[in-house]
């Protein structure tokens, strides 16, 4: 999420998360790789059939981010921050270098699952005067996608989030890709679903 109130949001979900495992709580900042971006801007101006295609952000070099694989459309994006919660949590960010209203969020958040993610996101958008809507569209046994979706909100700005929460042995994955524009235009929503869906996480 984006907004003033999204920092609290996640501090309040890393407070839980940290409760329920059995790790310290201290925190530890990552390295930040402000300089990284993935190859898409030049291969596009070779190609510019290249927004039907996906290209590999850059890694993060957290240790339990290295062999998560994420998909970016043909922009440049840039990883931007990246942190460390003792060893329970961990997020890293991208941002477009073309769009300042878009950015794409992963959080690993160890010994959970994706059914108590998206539950504390159901109770997080009580904090939103607007119209806040959340709606898991898509439930397998081991992963949910969903949307958010908030408009006429008194502190934050309009915005549409496409959110894939993935299990694996030691917790879960959520990856989000977030829009200061609510709704998103239907194509443009489903490029972001099939871009989360081509995510590799282990």
């Amino acid at each position: 999420m984006f907004g003033r109130r999204a920092p609290f949001l996640f501090a309040a979900l890393l407070l839980v998360f940290t409760a329920c495992s059995q790790n310290p709580s201290t925190q530890e900042t990552g390295n930040h790789q402000k300089n990284e971006t993935n190859s898409a801007a030049r291969q596009s101006a070779q190609n510019p059939d290249n927004e039907k295609h996906a290209f590999l952000a850059p890694k993060s070099k957290l240790d339990r981010m290295k062999d998560v694989k994420i998909y970016v459309d043909h922009r440049r994006w840039k990883l931007k921050d990246q942190y460390k919660y003792a060893k329970v949590n961990m997020t890293v960010e991208y941002v477009s270098e073309v769009s300042k209203k878009e950015k794409l969020t992963v959080h690993f958040v160890k010994n959970t699952t994706p059914e108590f993610y998206v539950s504390i996101q159901e109770e997080g958008i009580k904090l939103f005067d607007g119209e806040a809507k959340l709606n898991v569209f898509d439930k397998k046994k081991n992963e949910q996608m969903y949307e958010f979706i908030l408009k006429n909100d008194s502190a934050e700005e309009d915005q549409h989030e496409l959110v894939r929460v993935i299990k694996v042995e030691d917790g879960i994955f959520a990856i989000h890709y977030t829009m200061k524009k609510a709704p998103m235009a239907k194509k443009h929503r489903q490029k972001w679903i099939d871009l989360l869906l081509k995510a590799e996480v282990k």
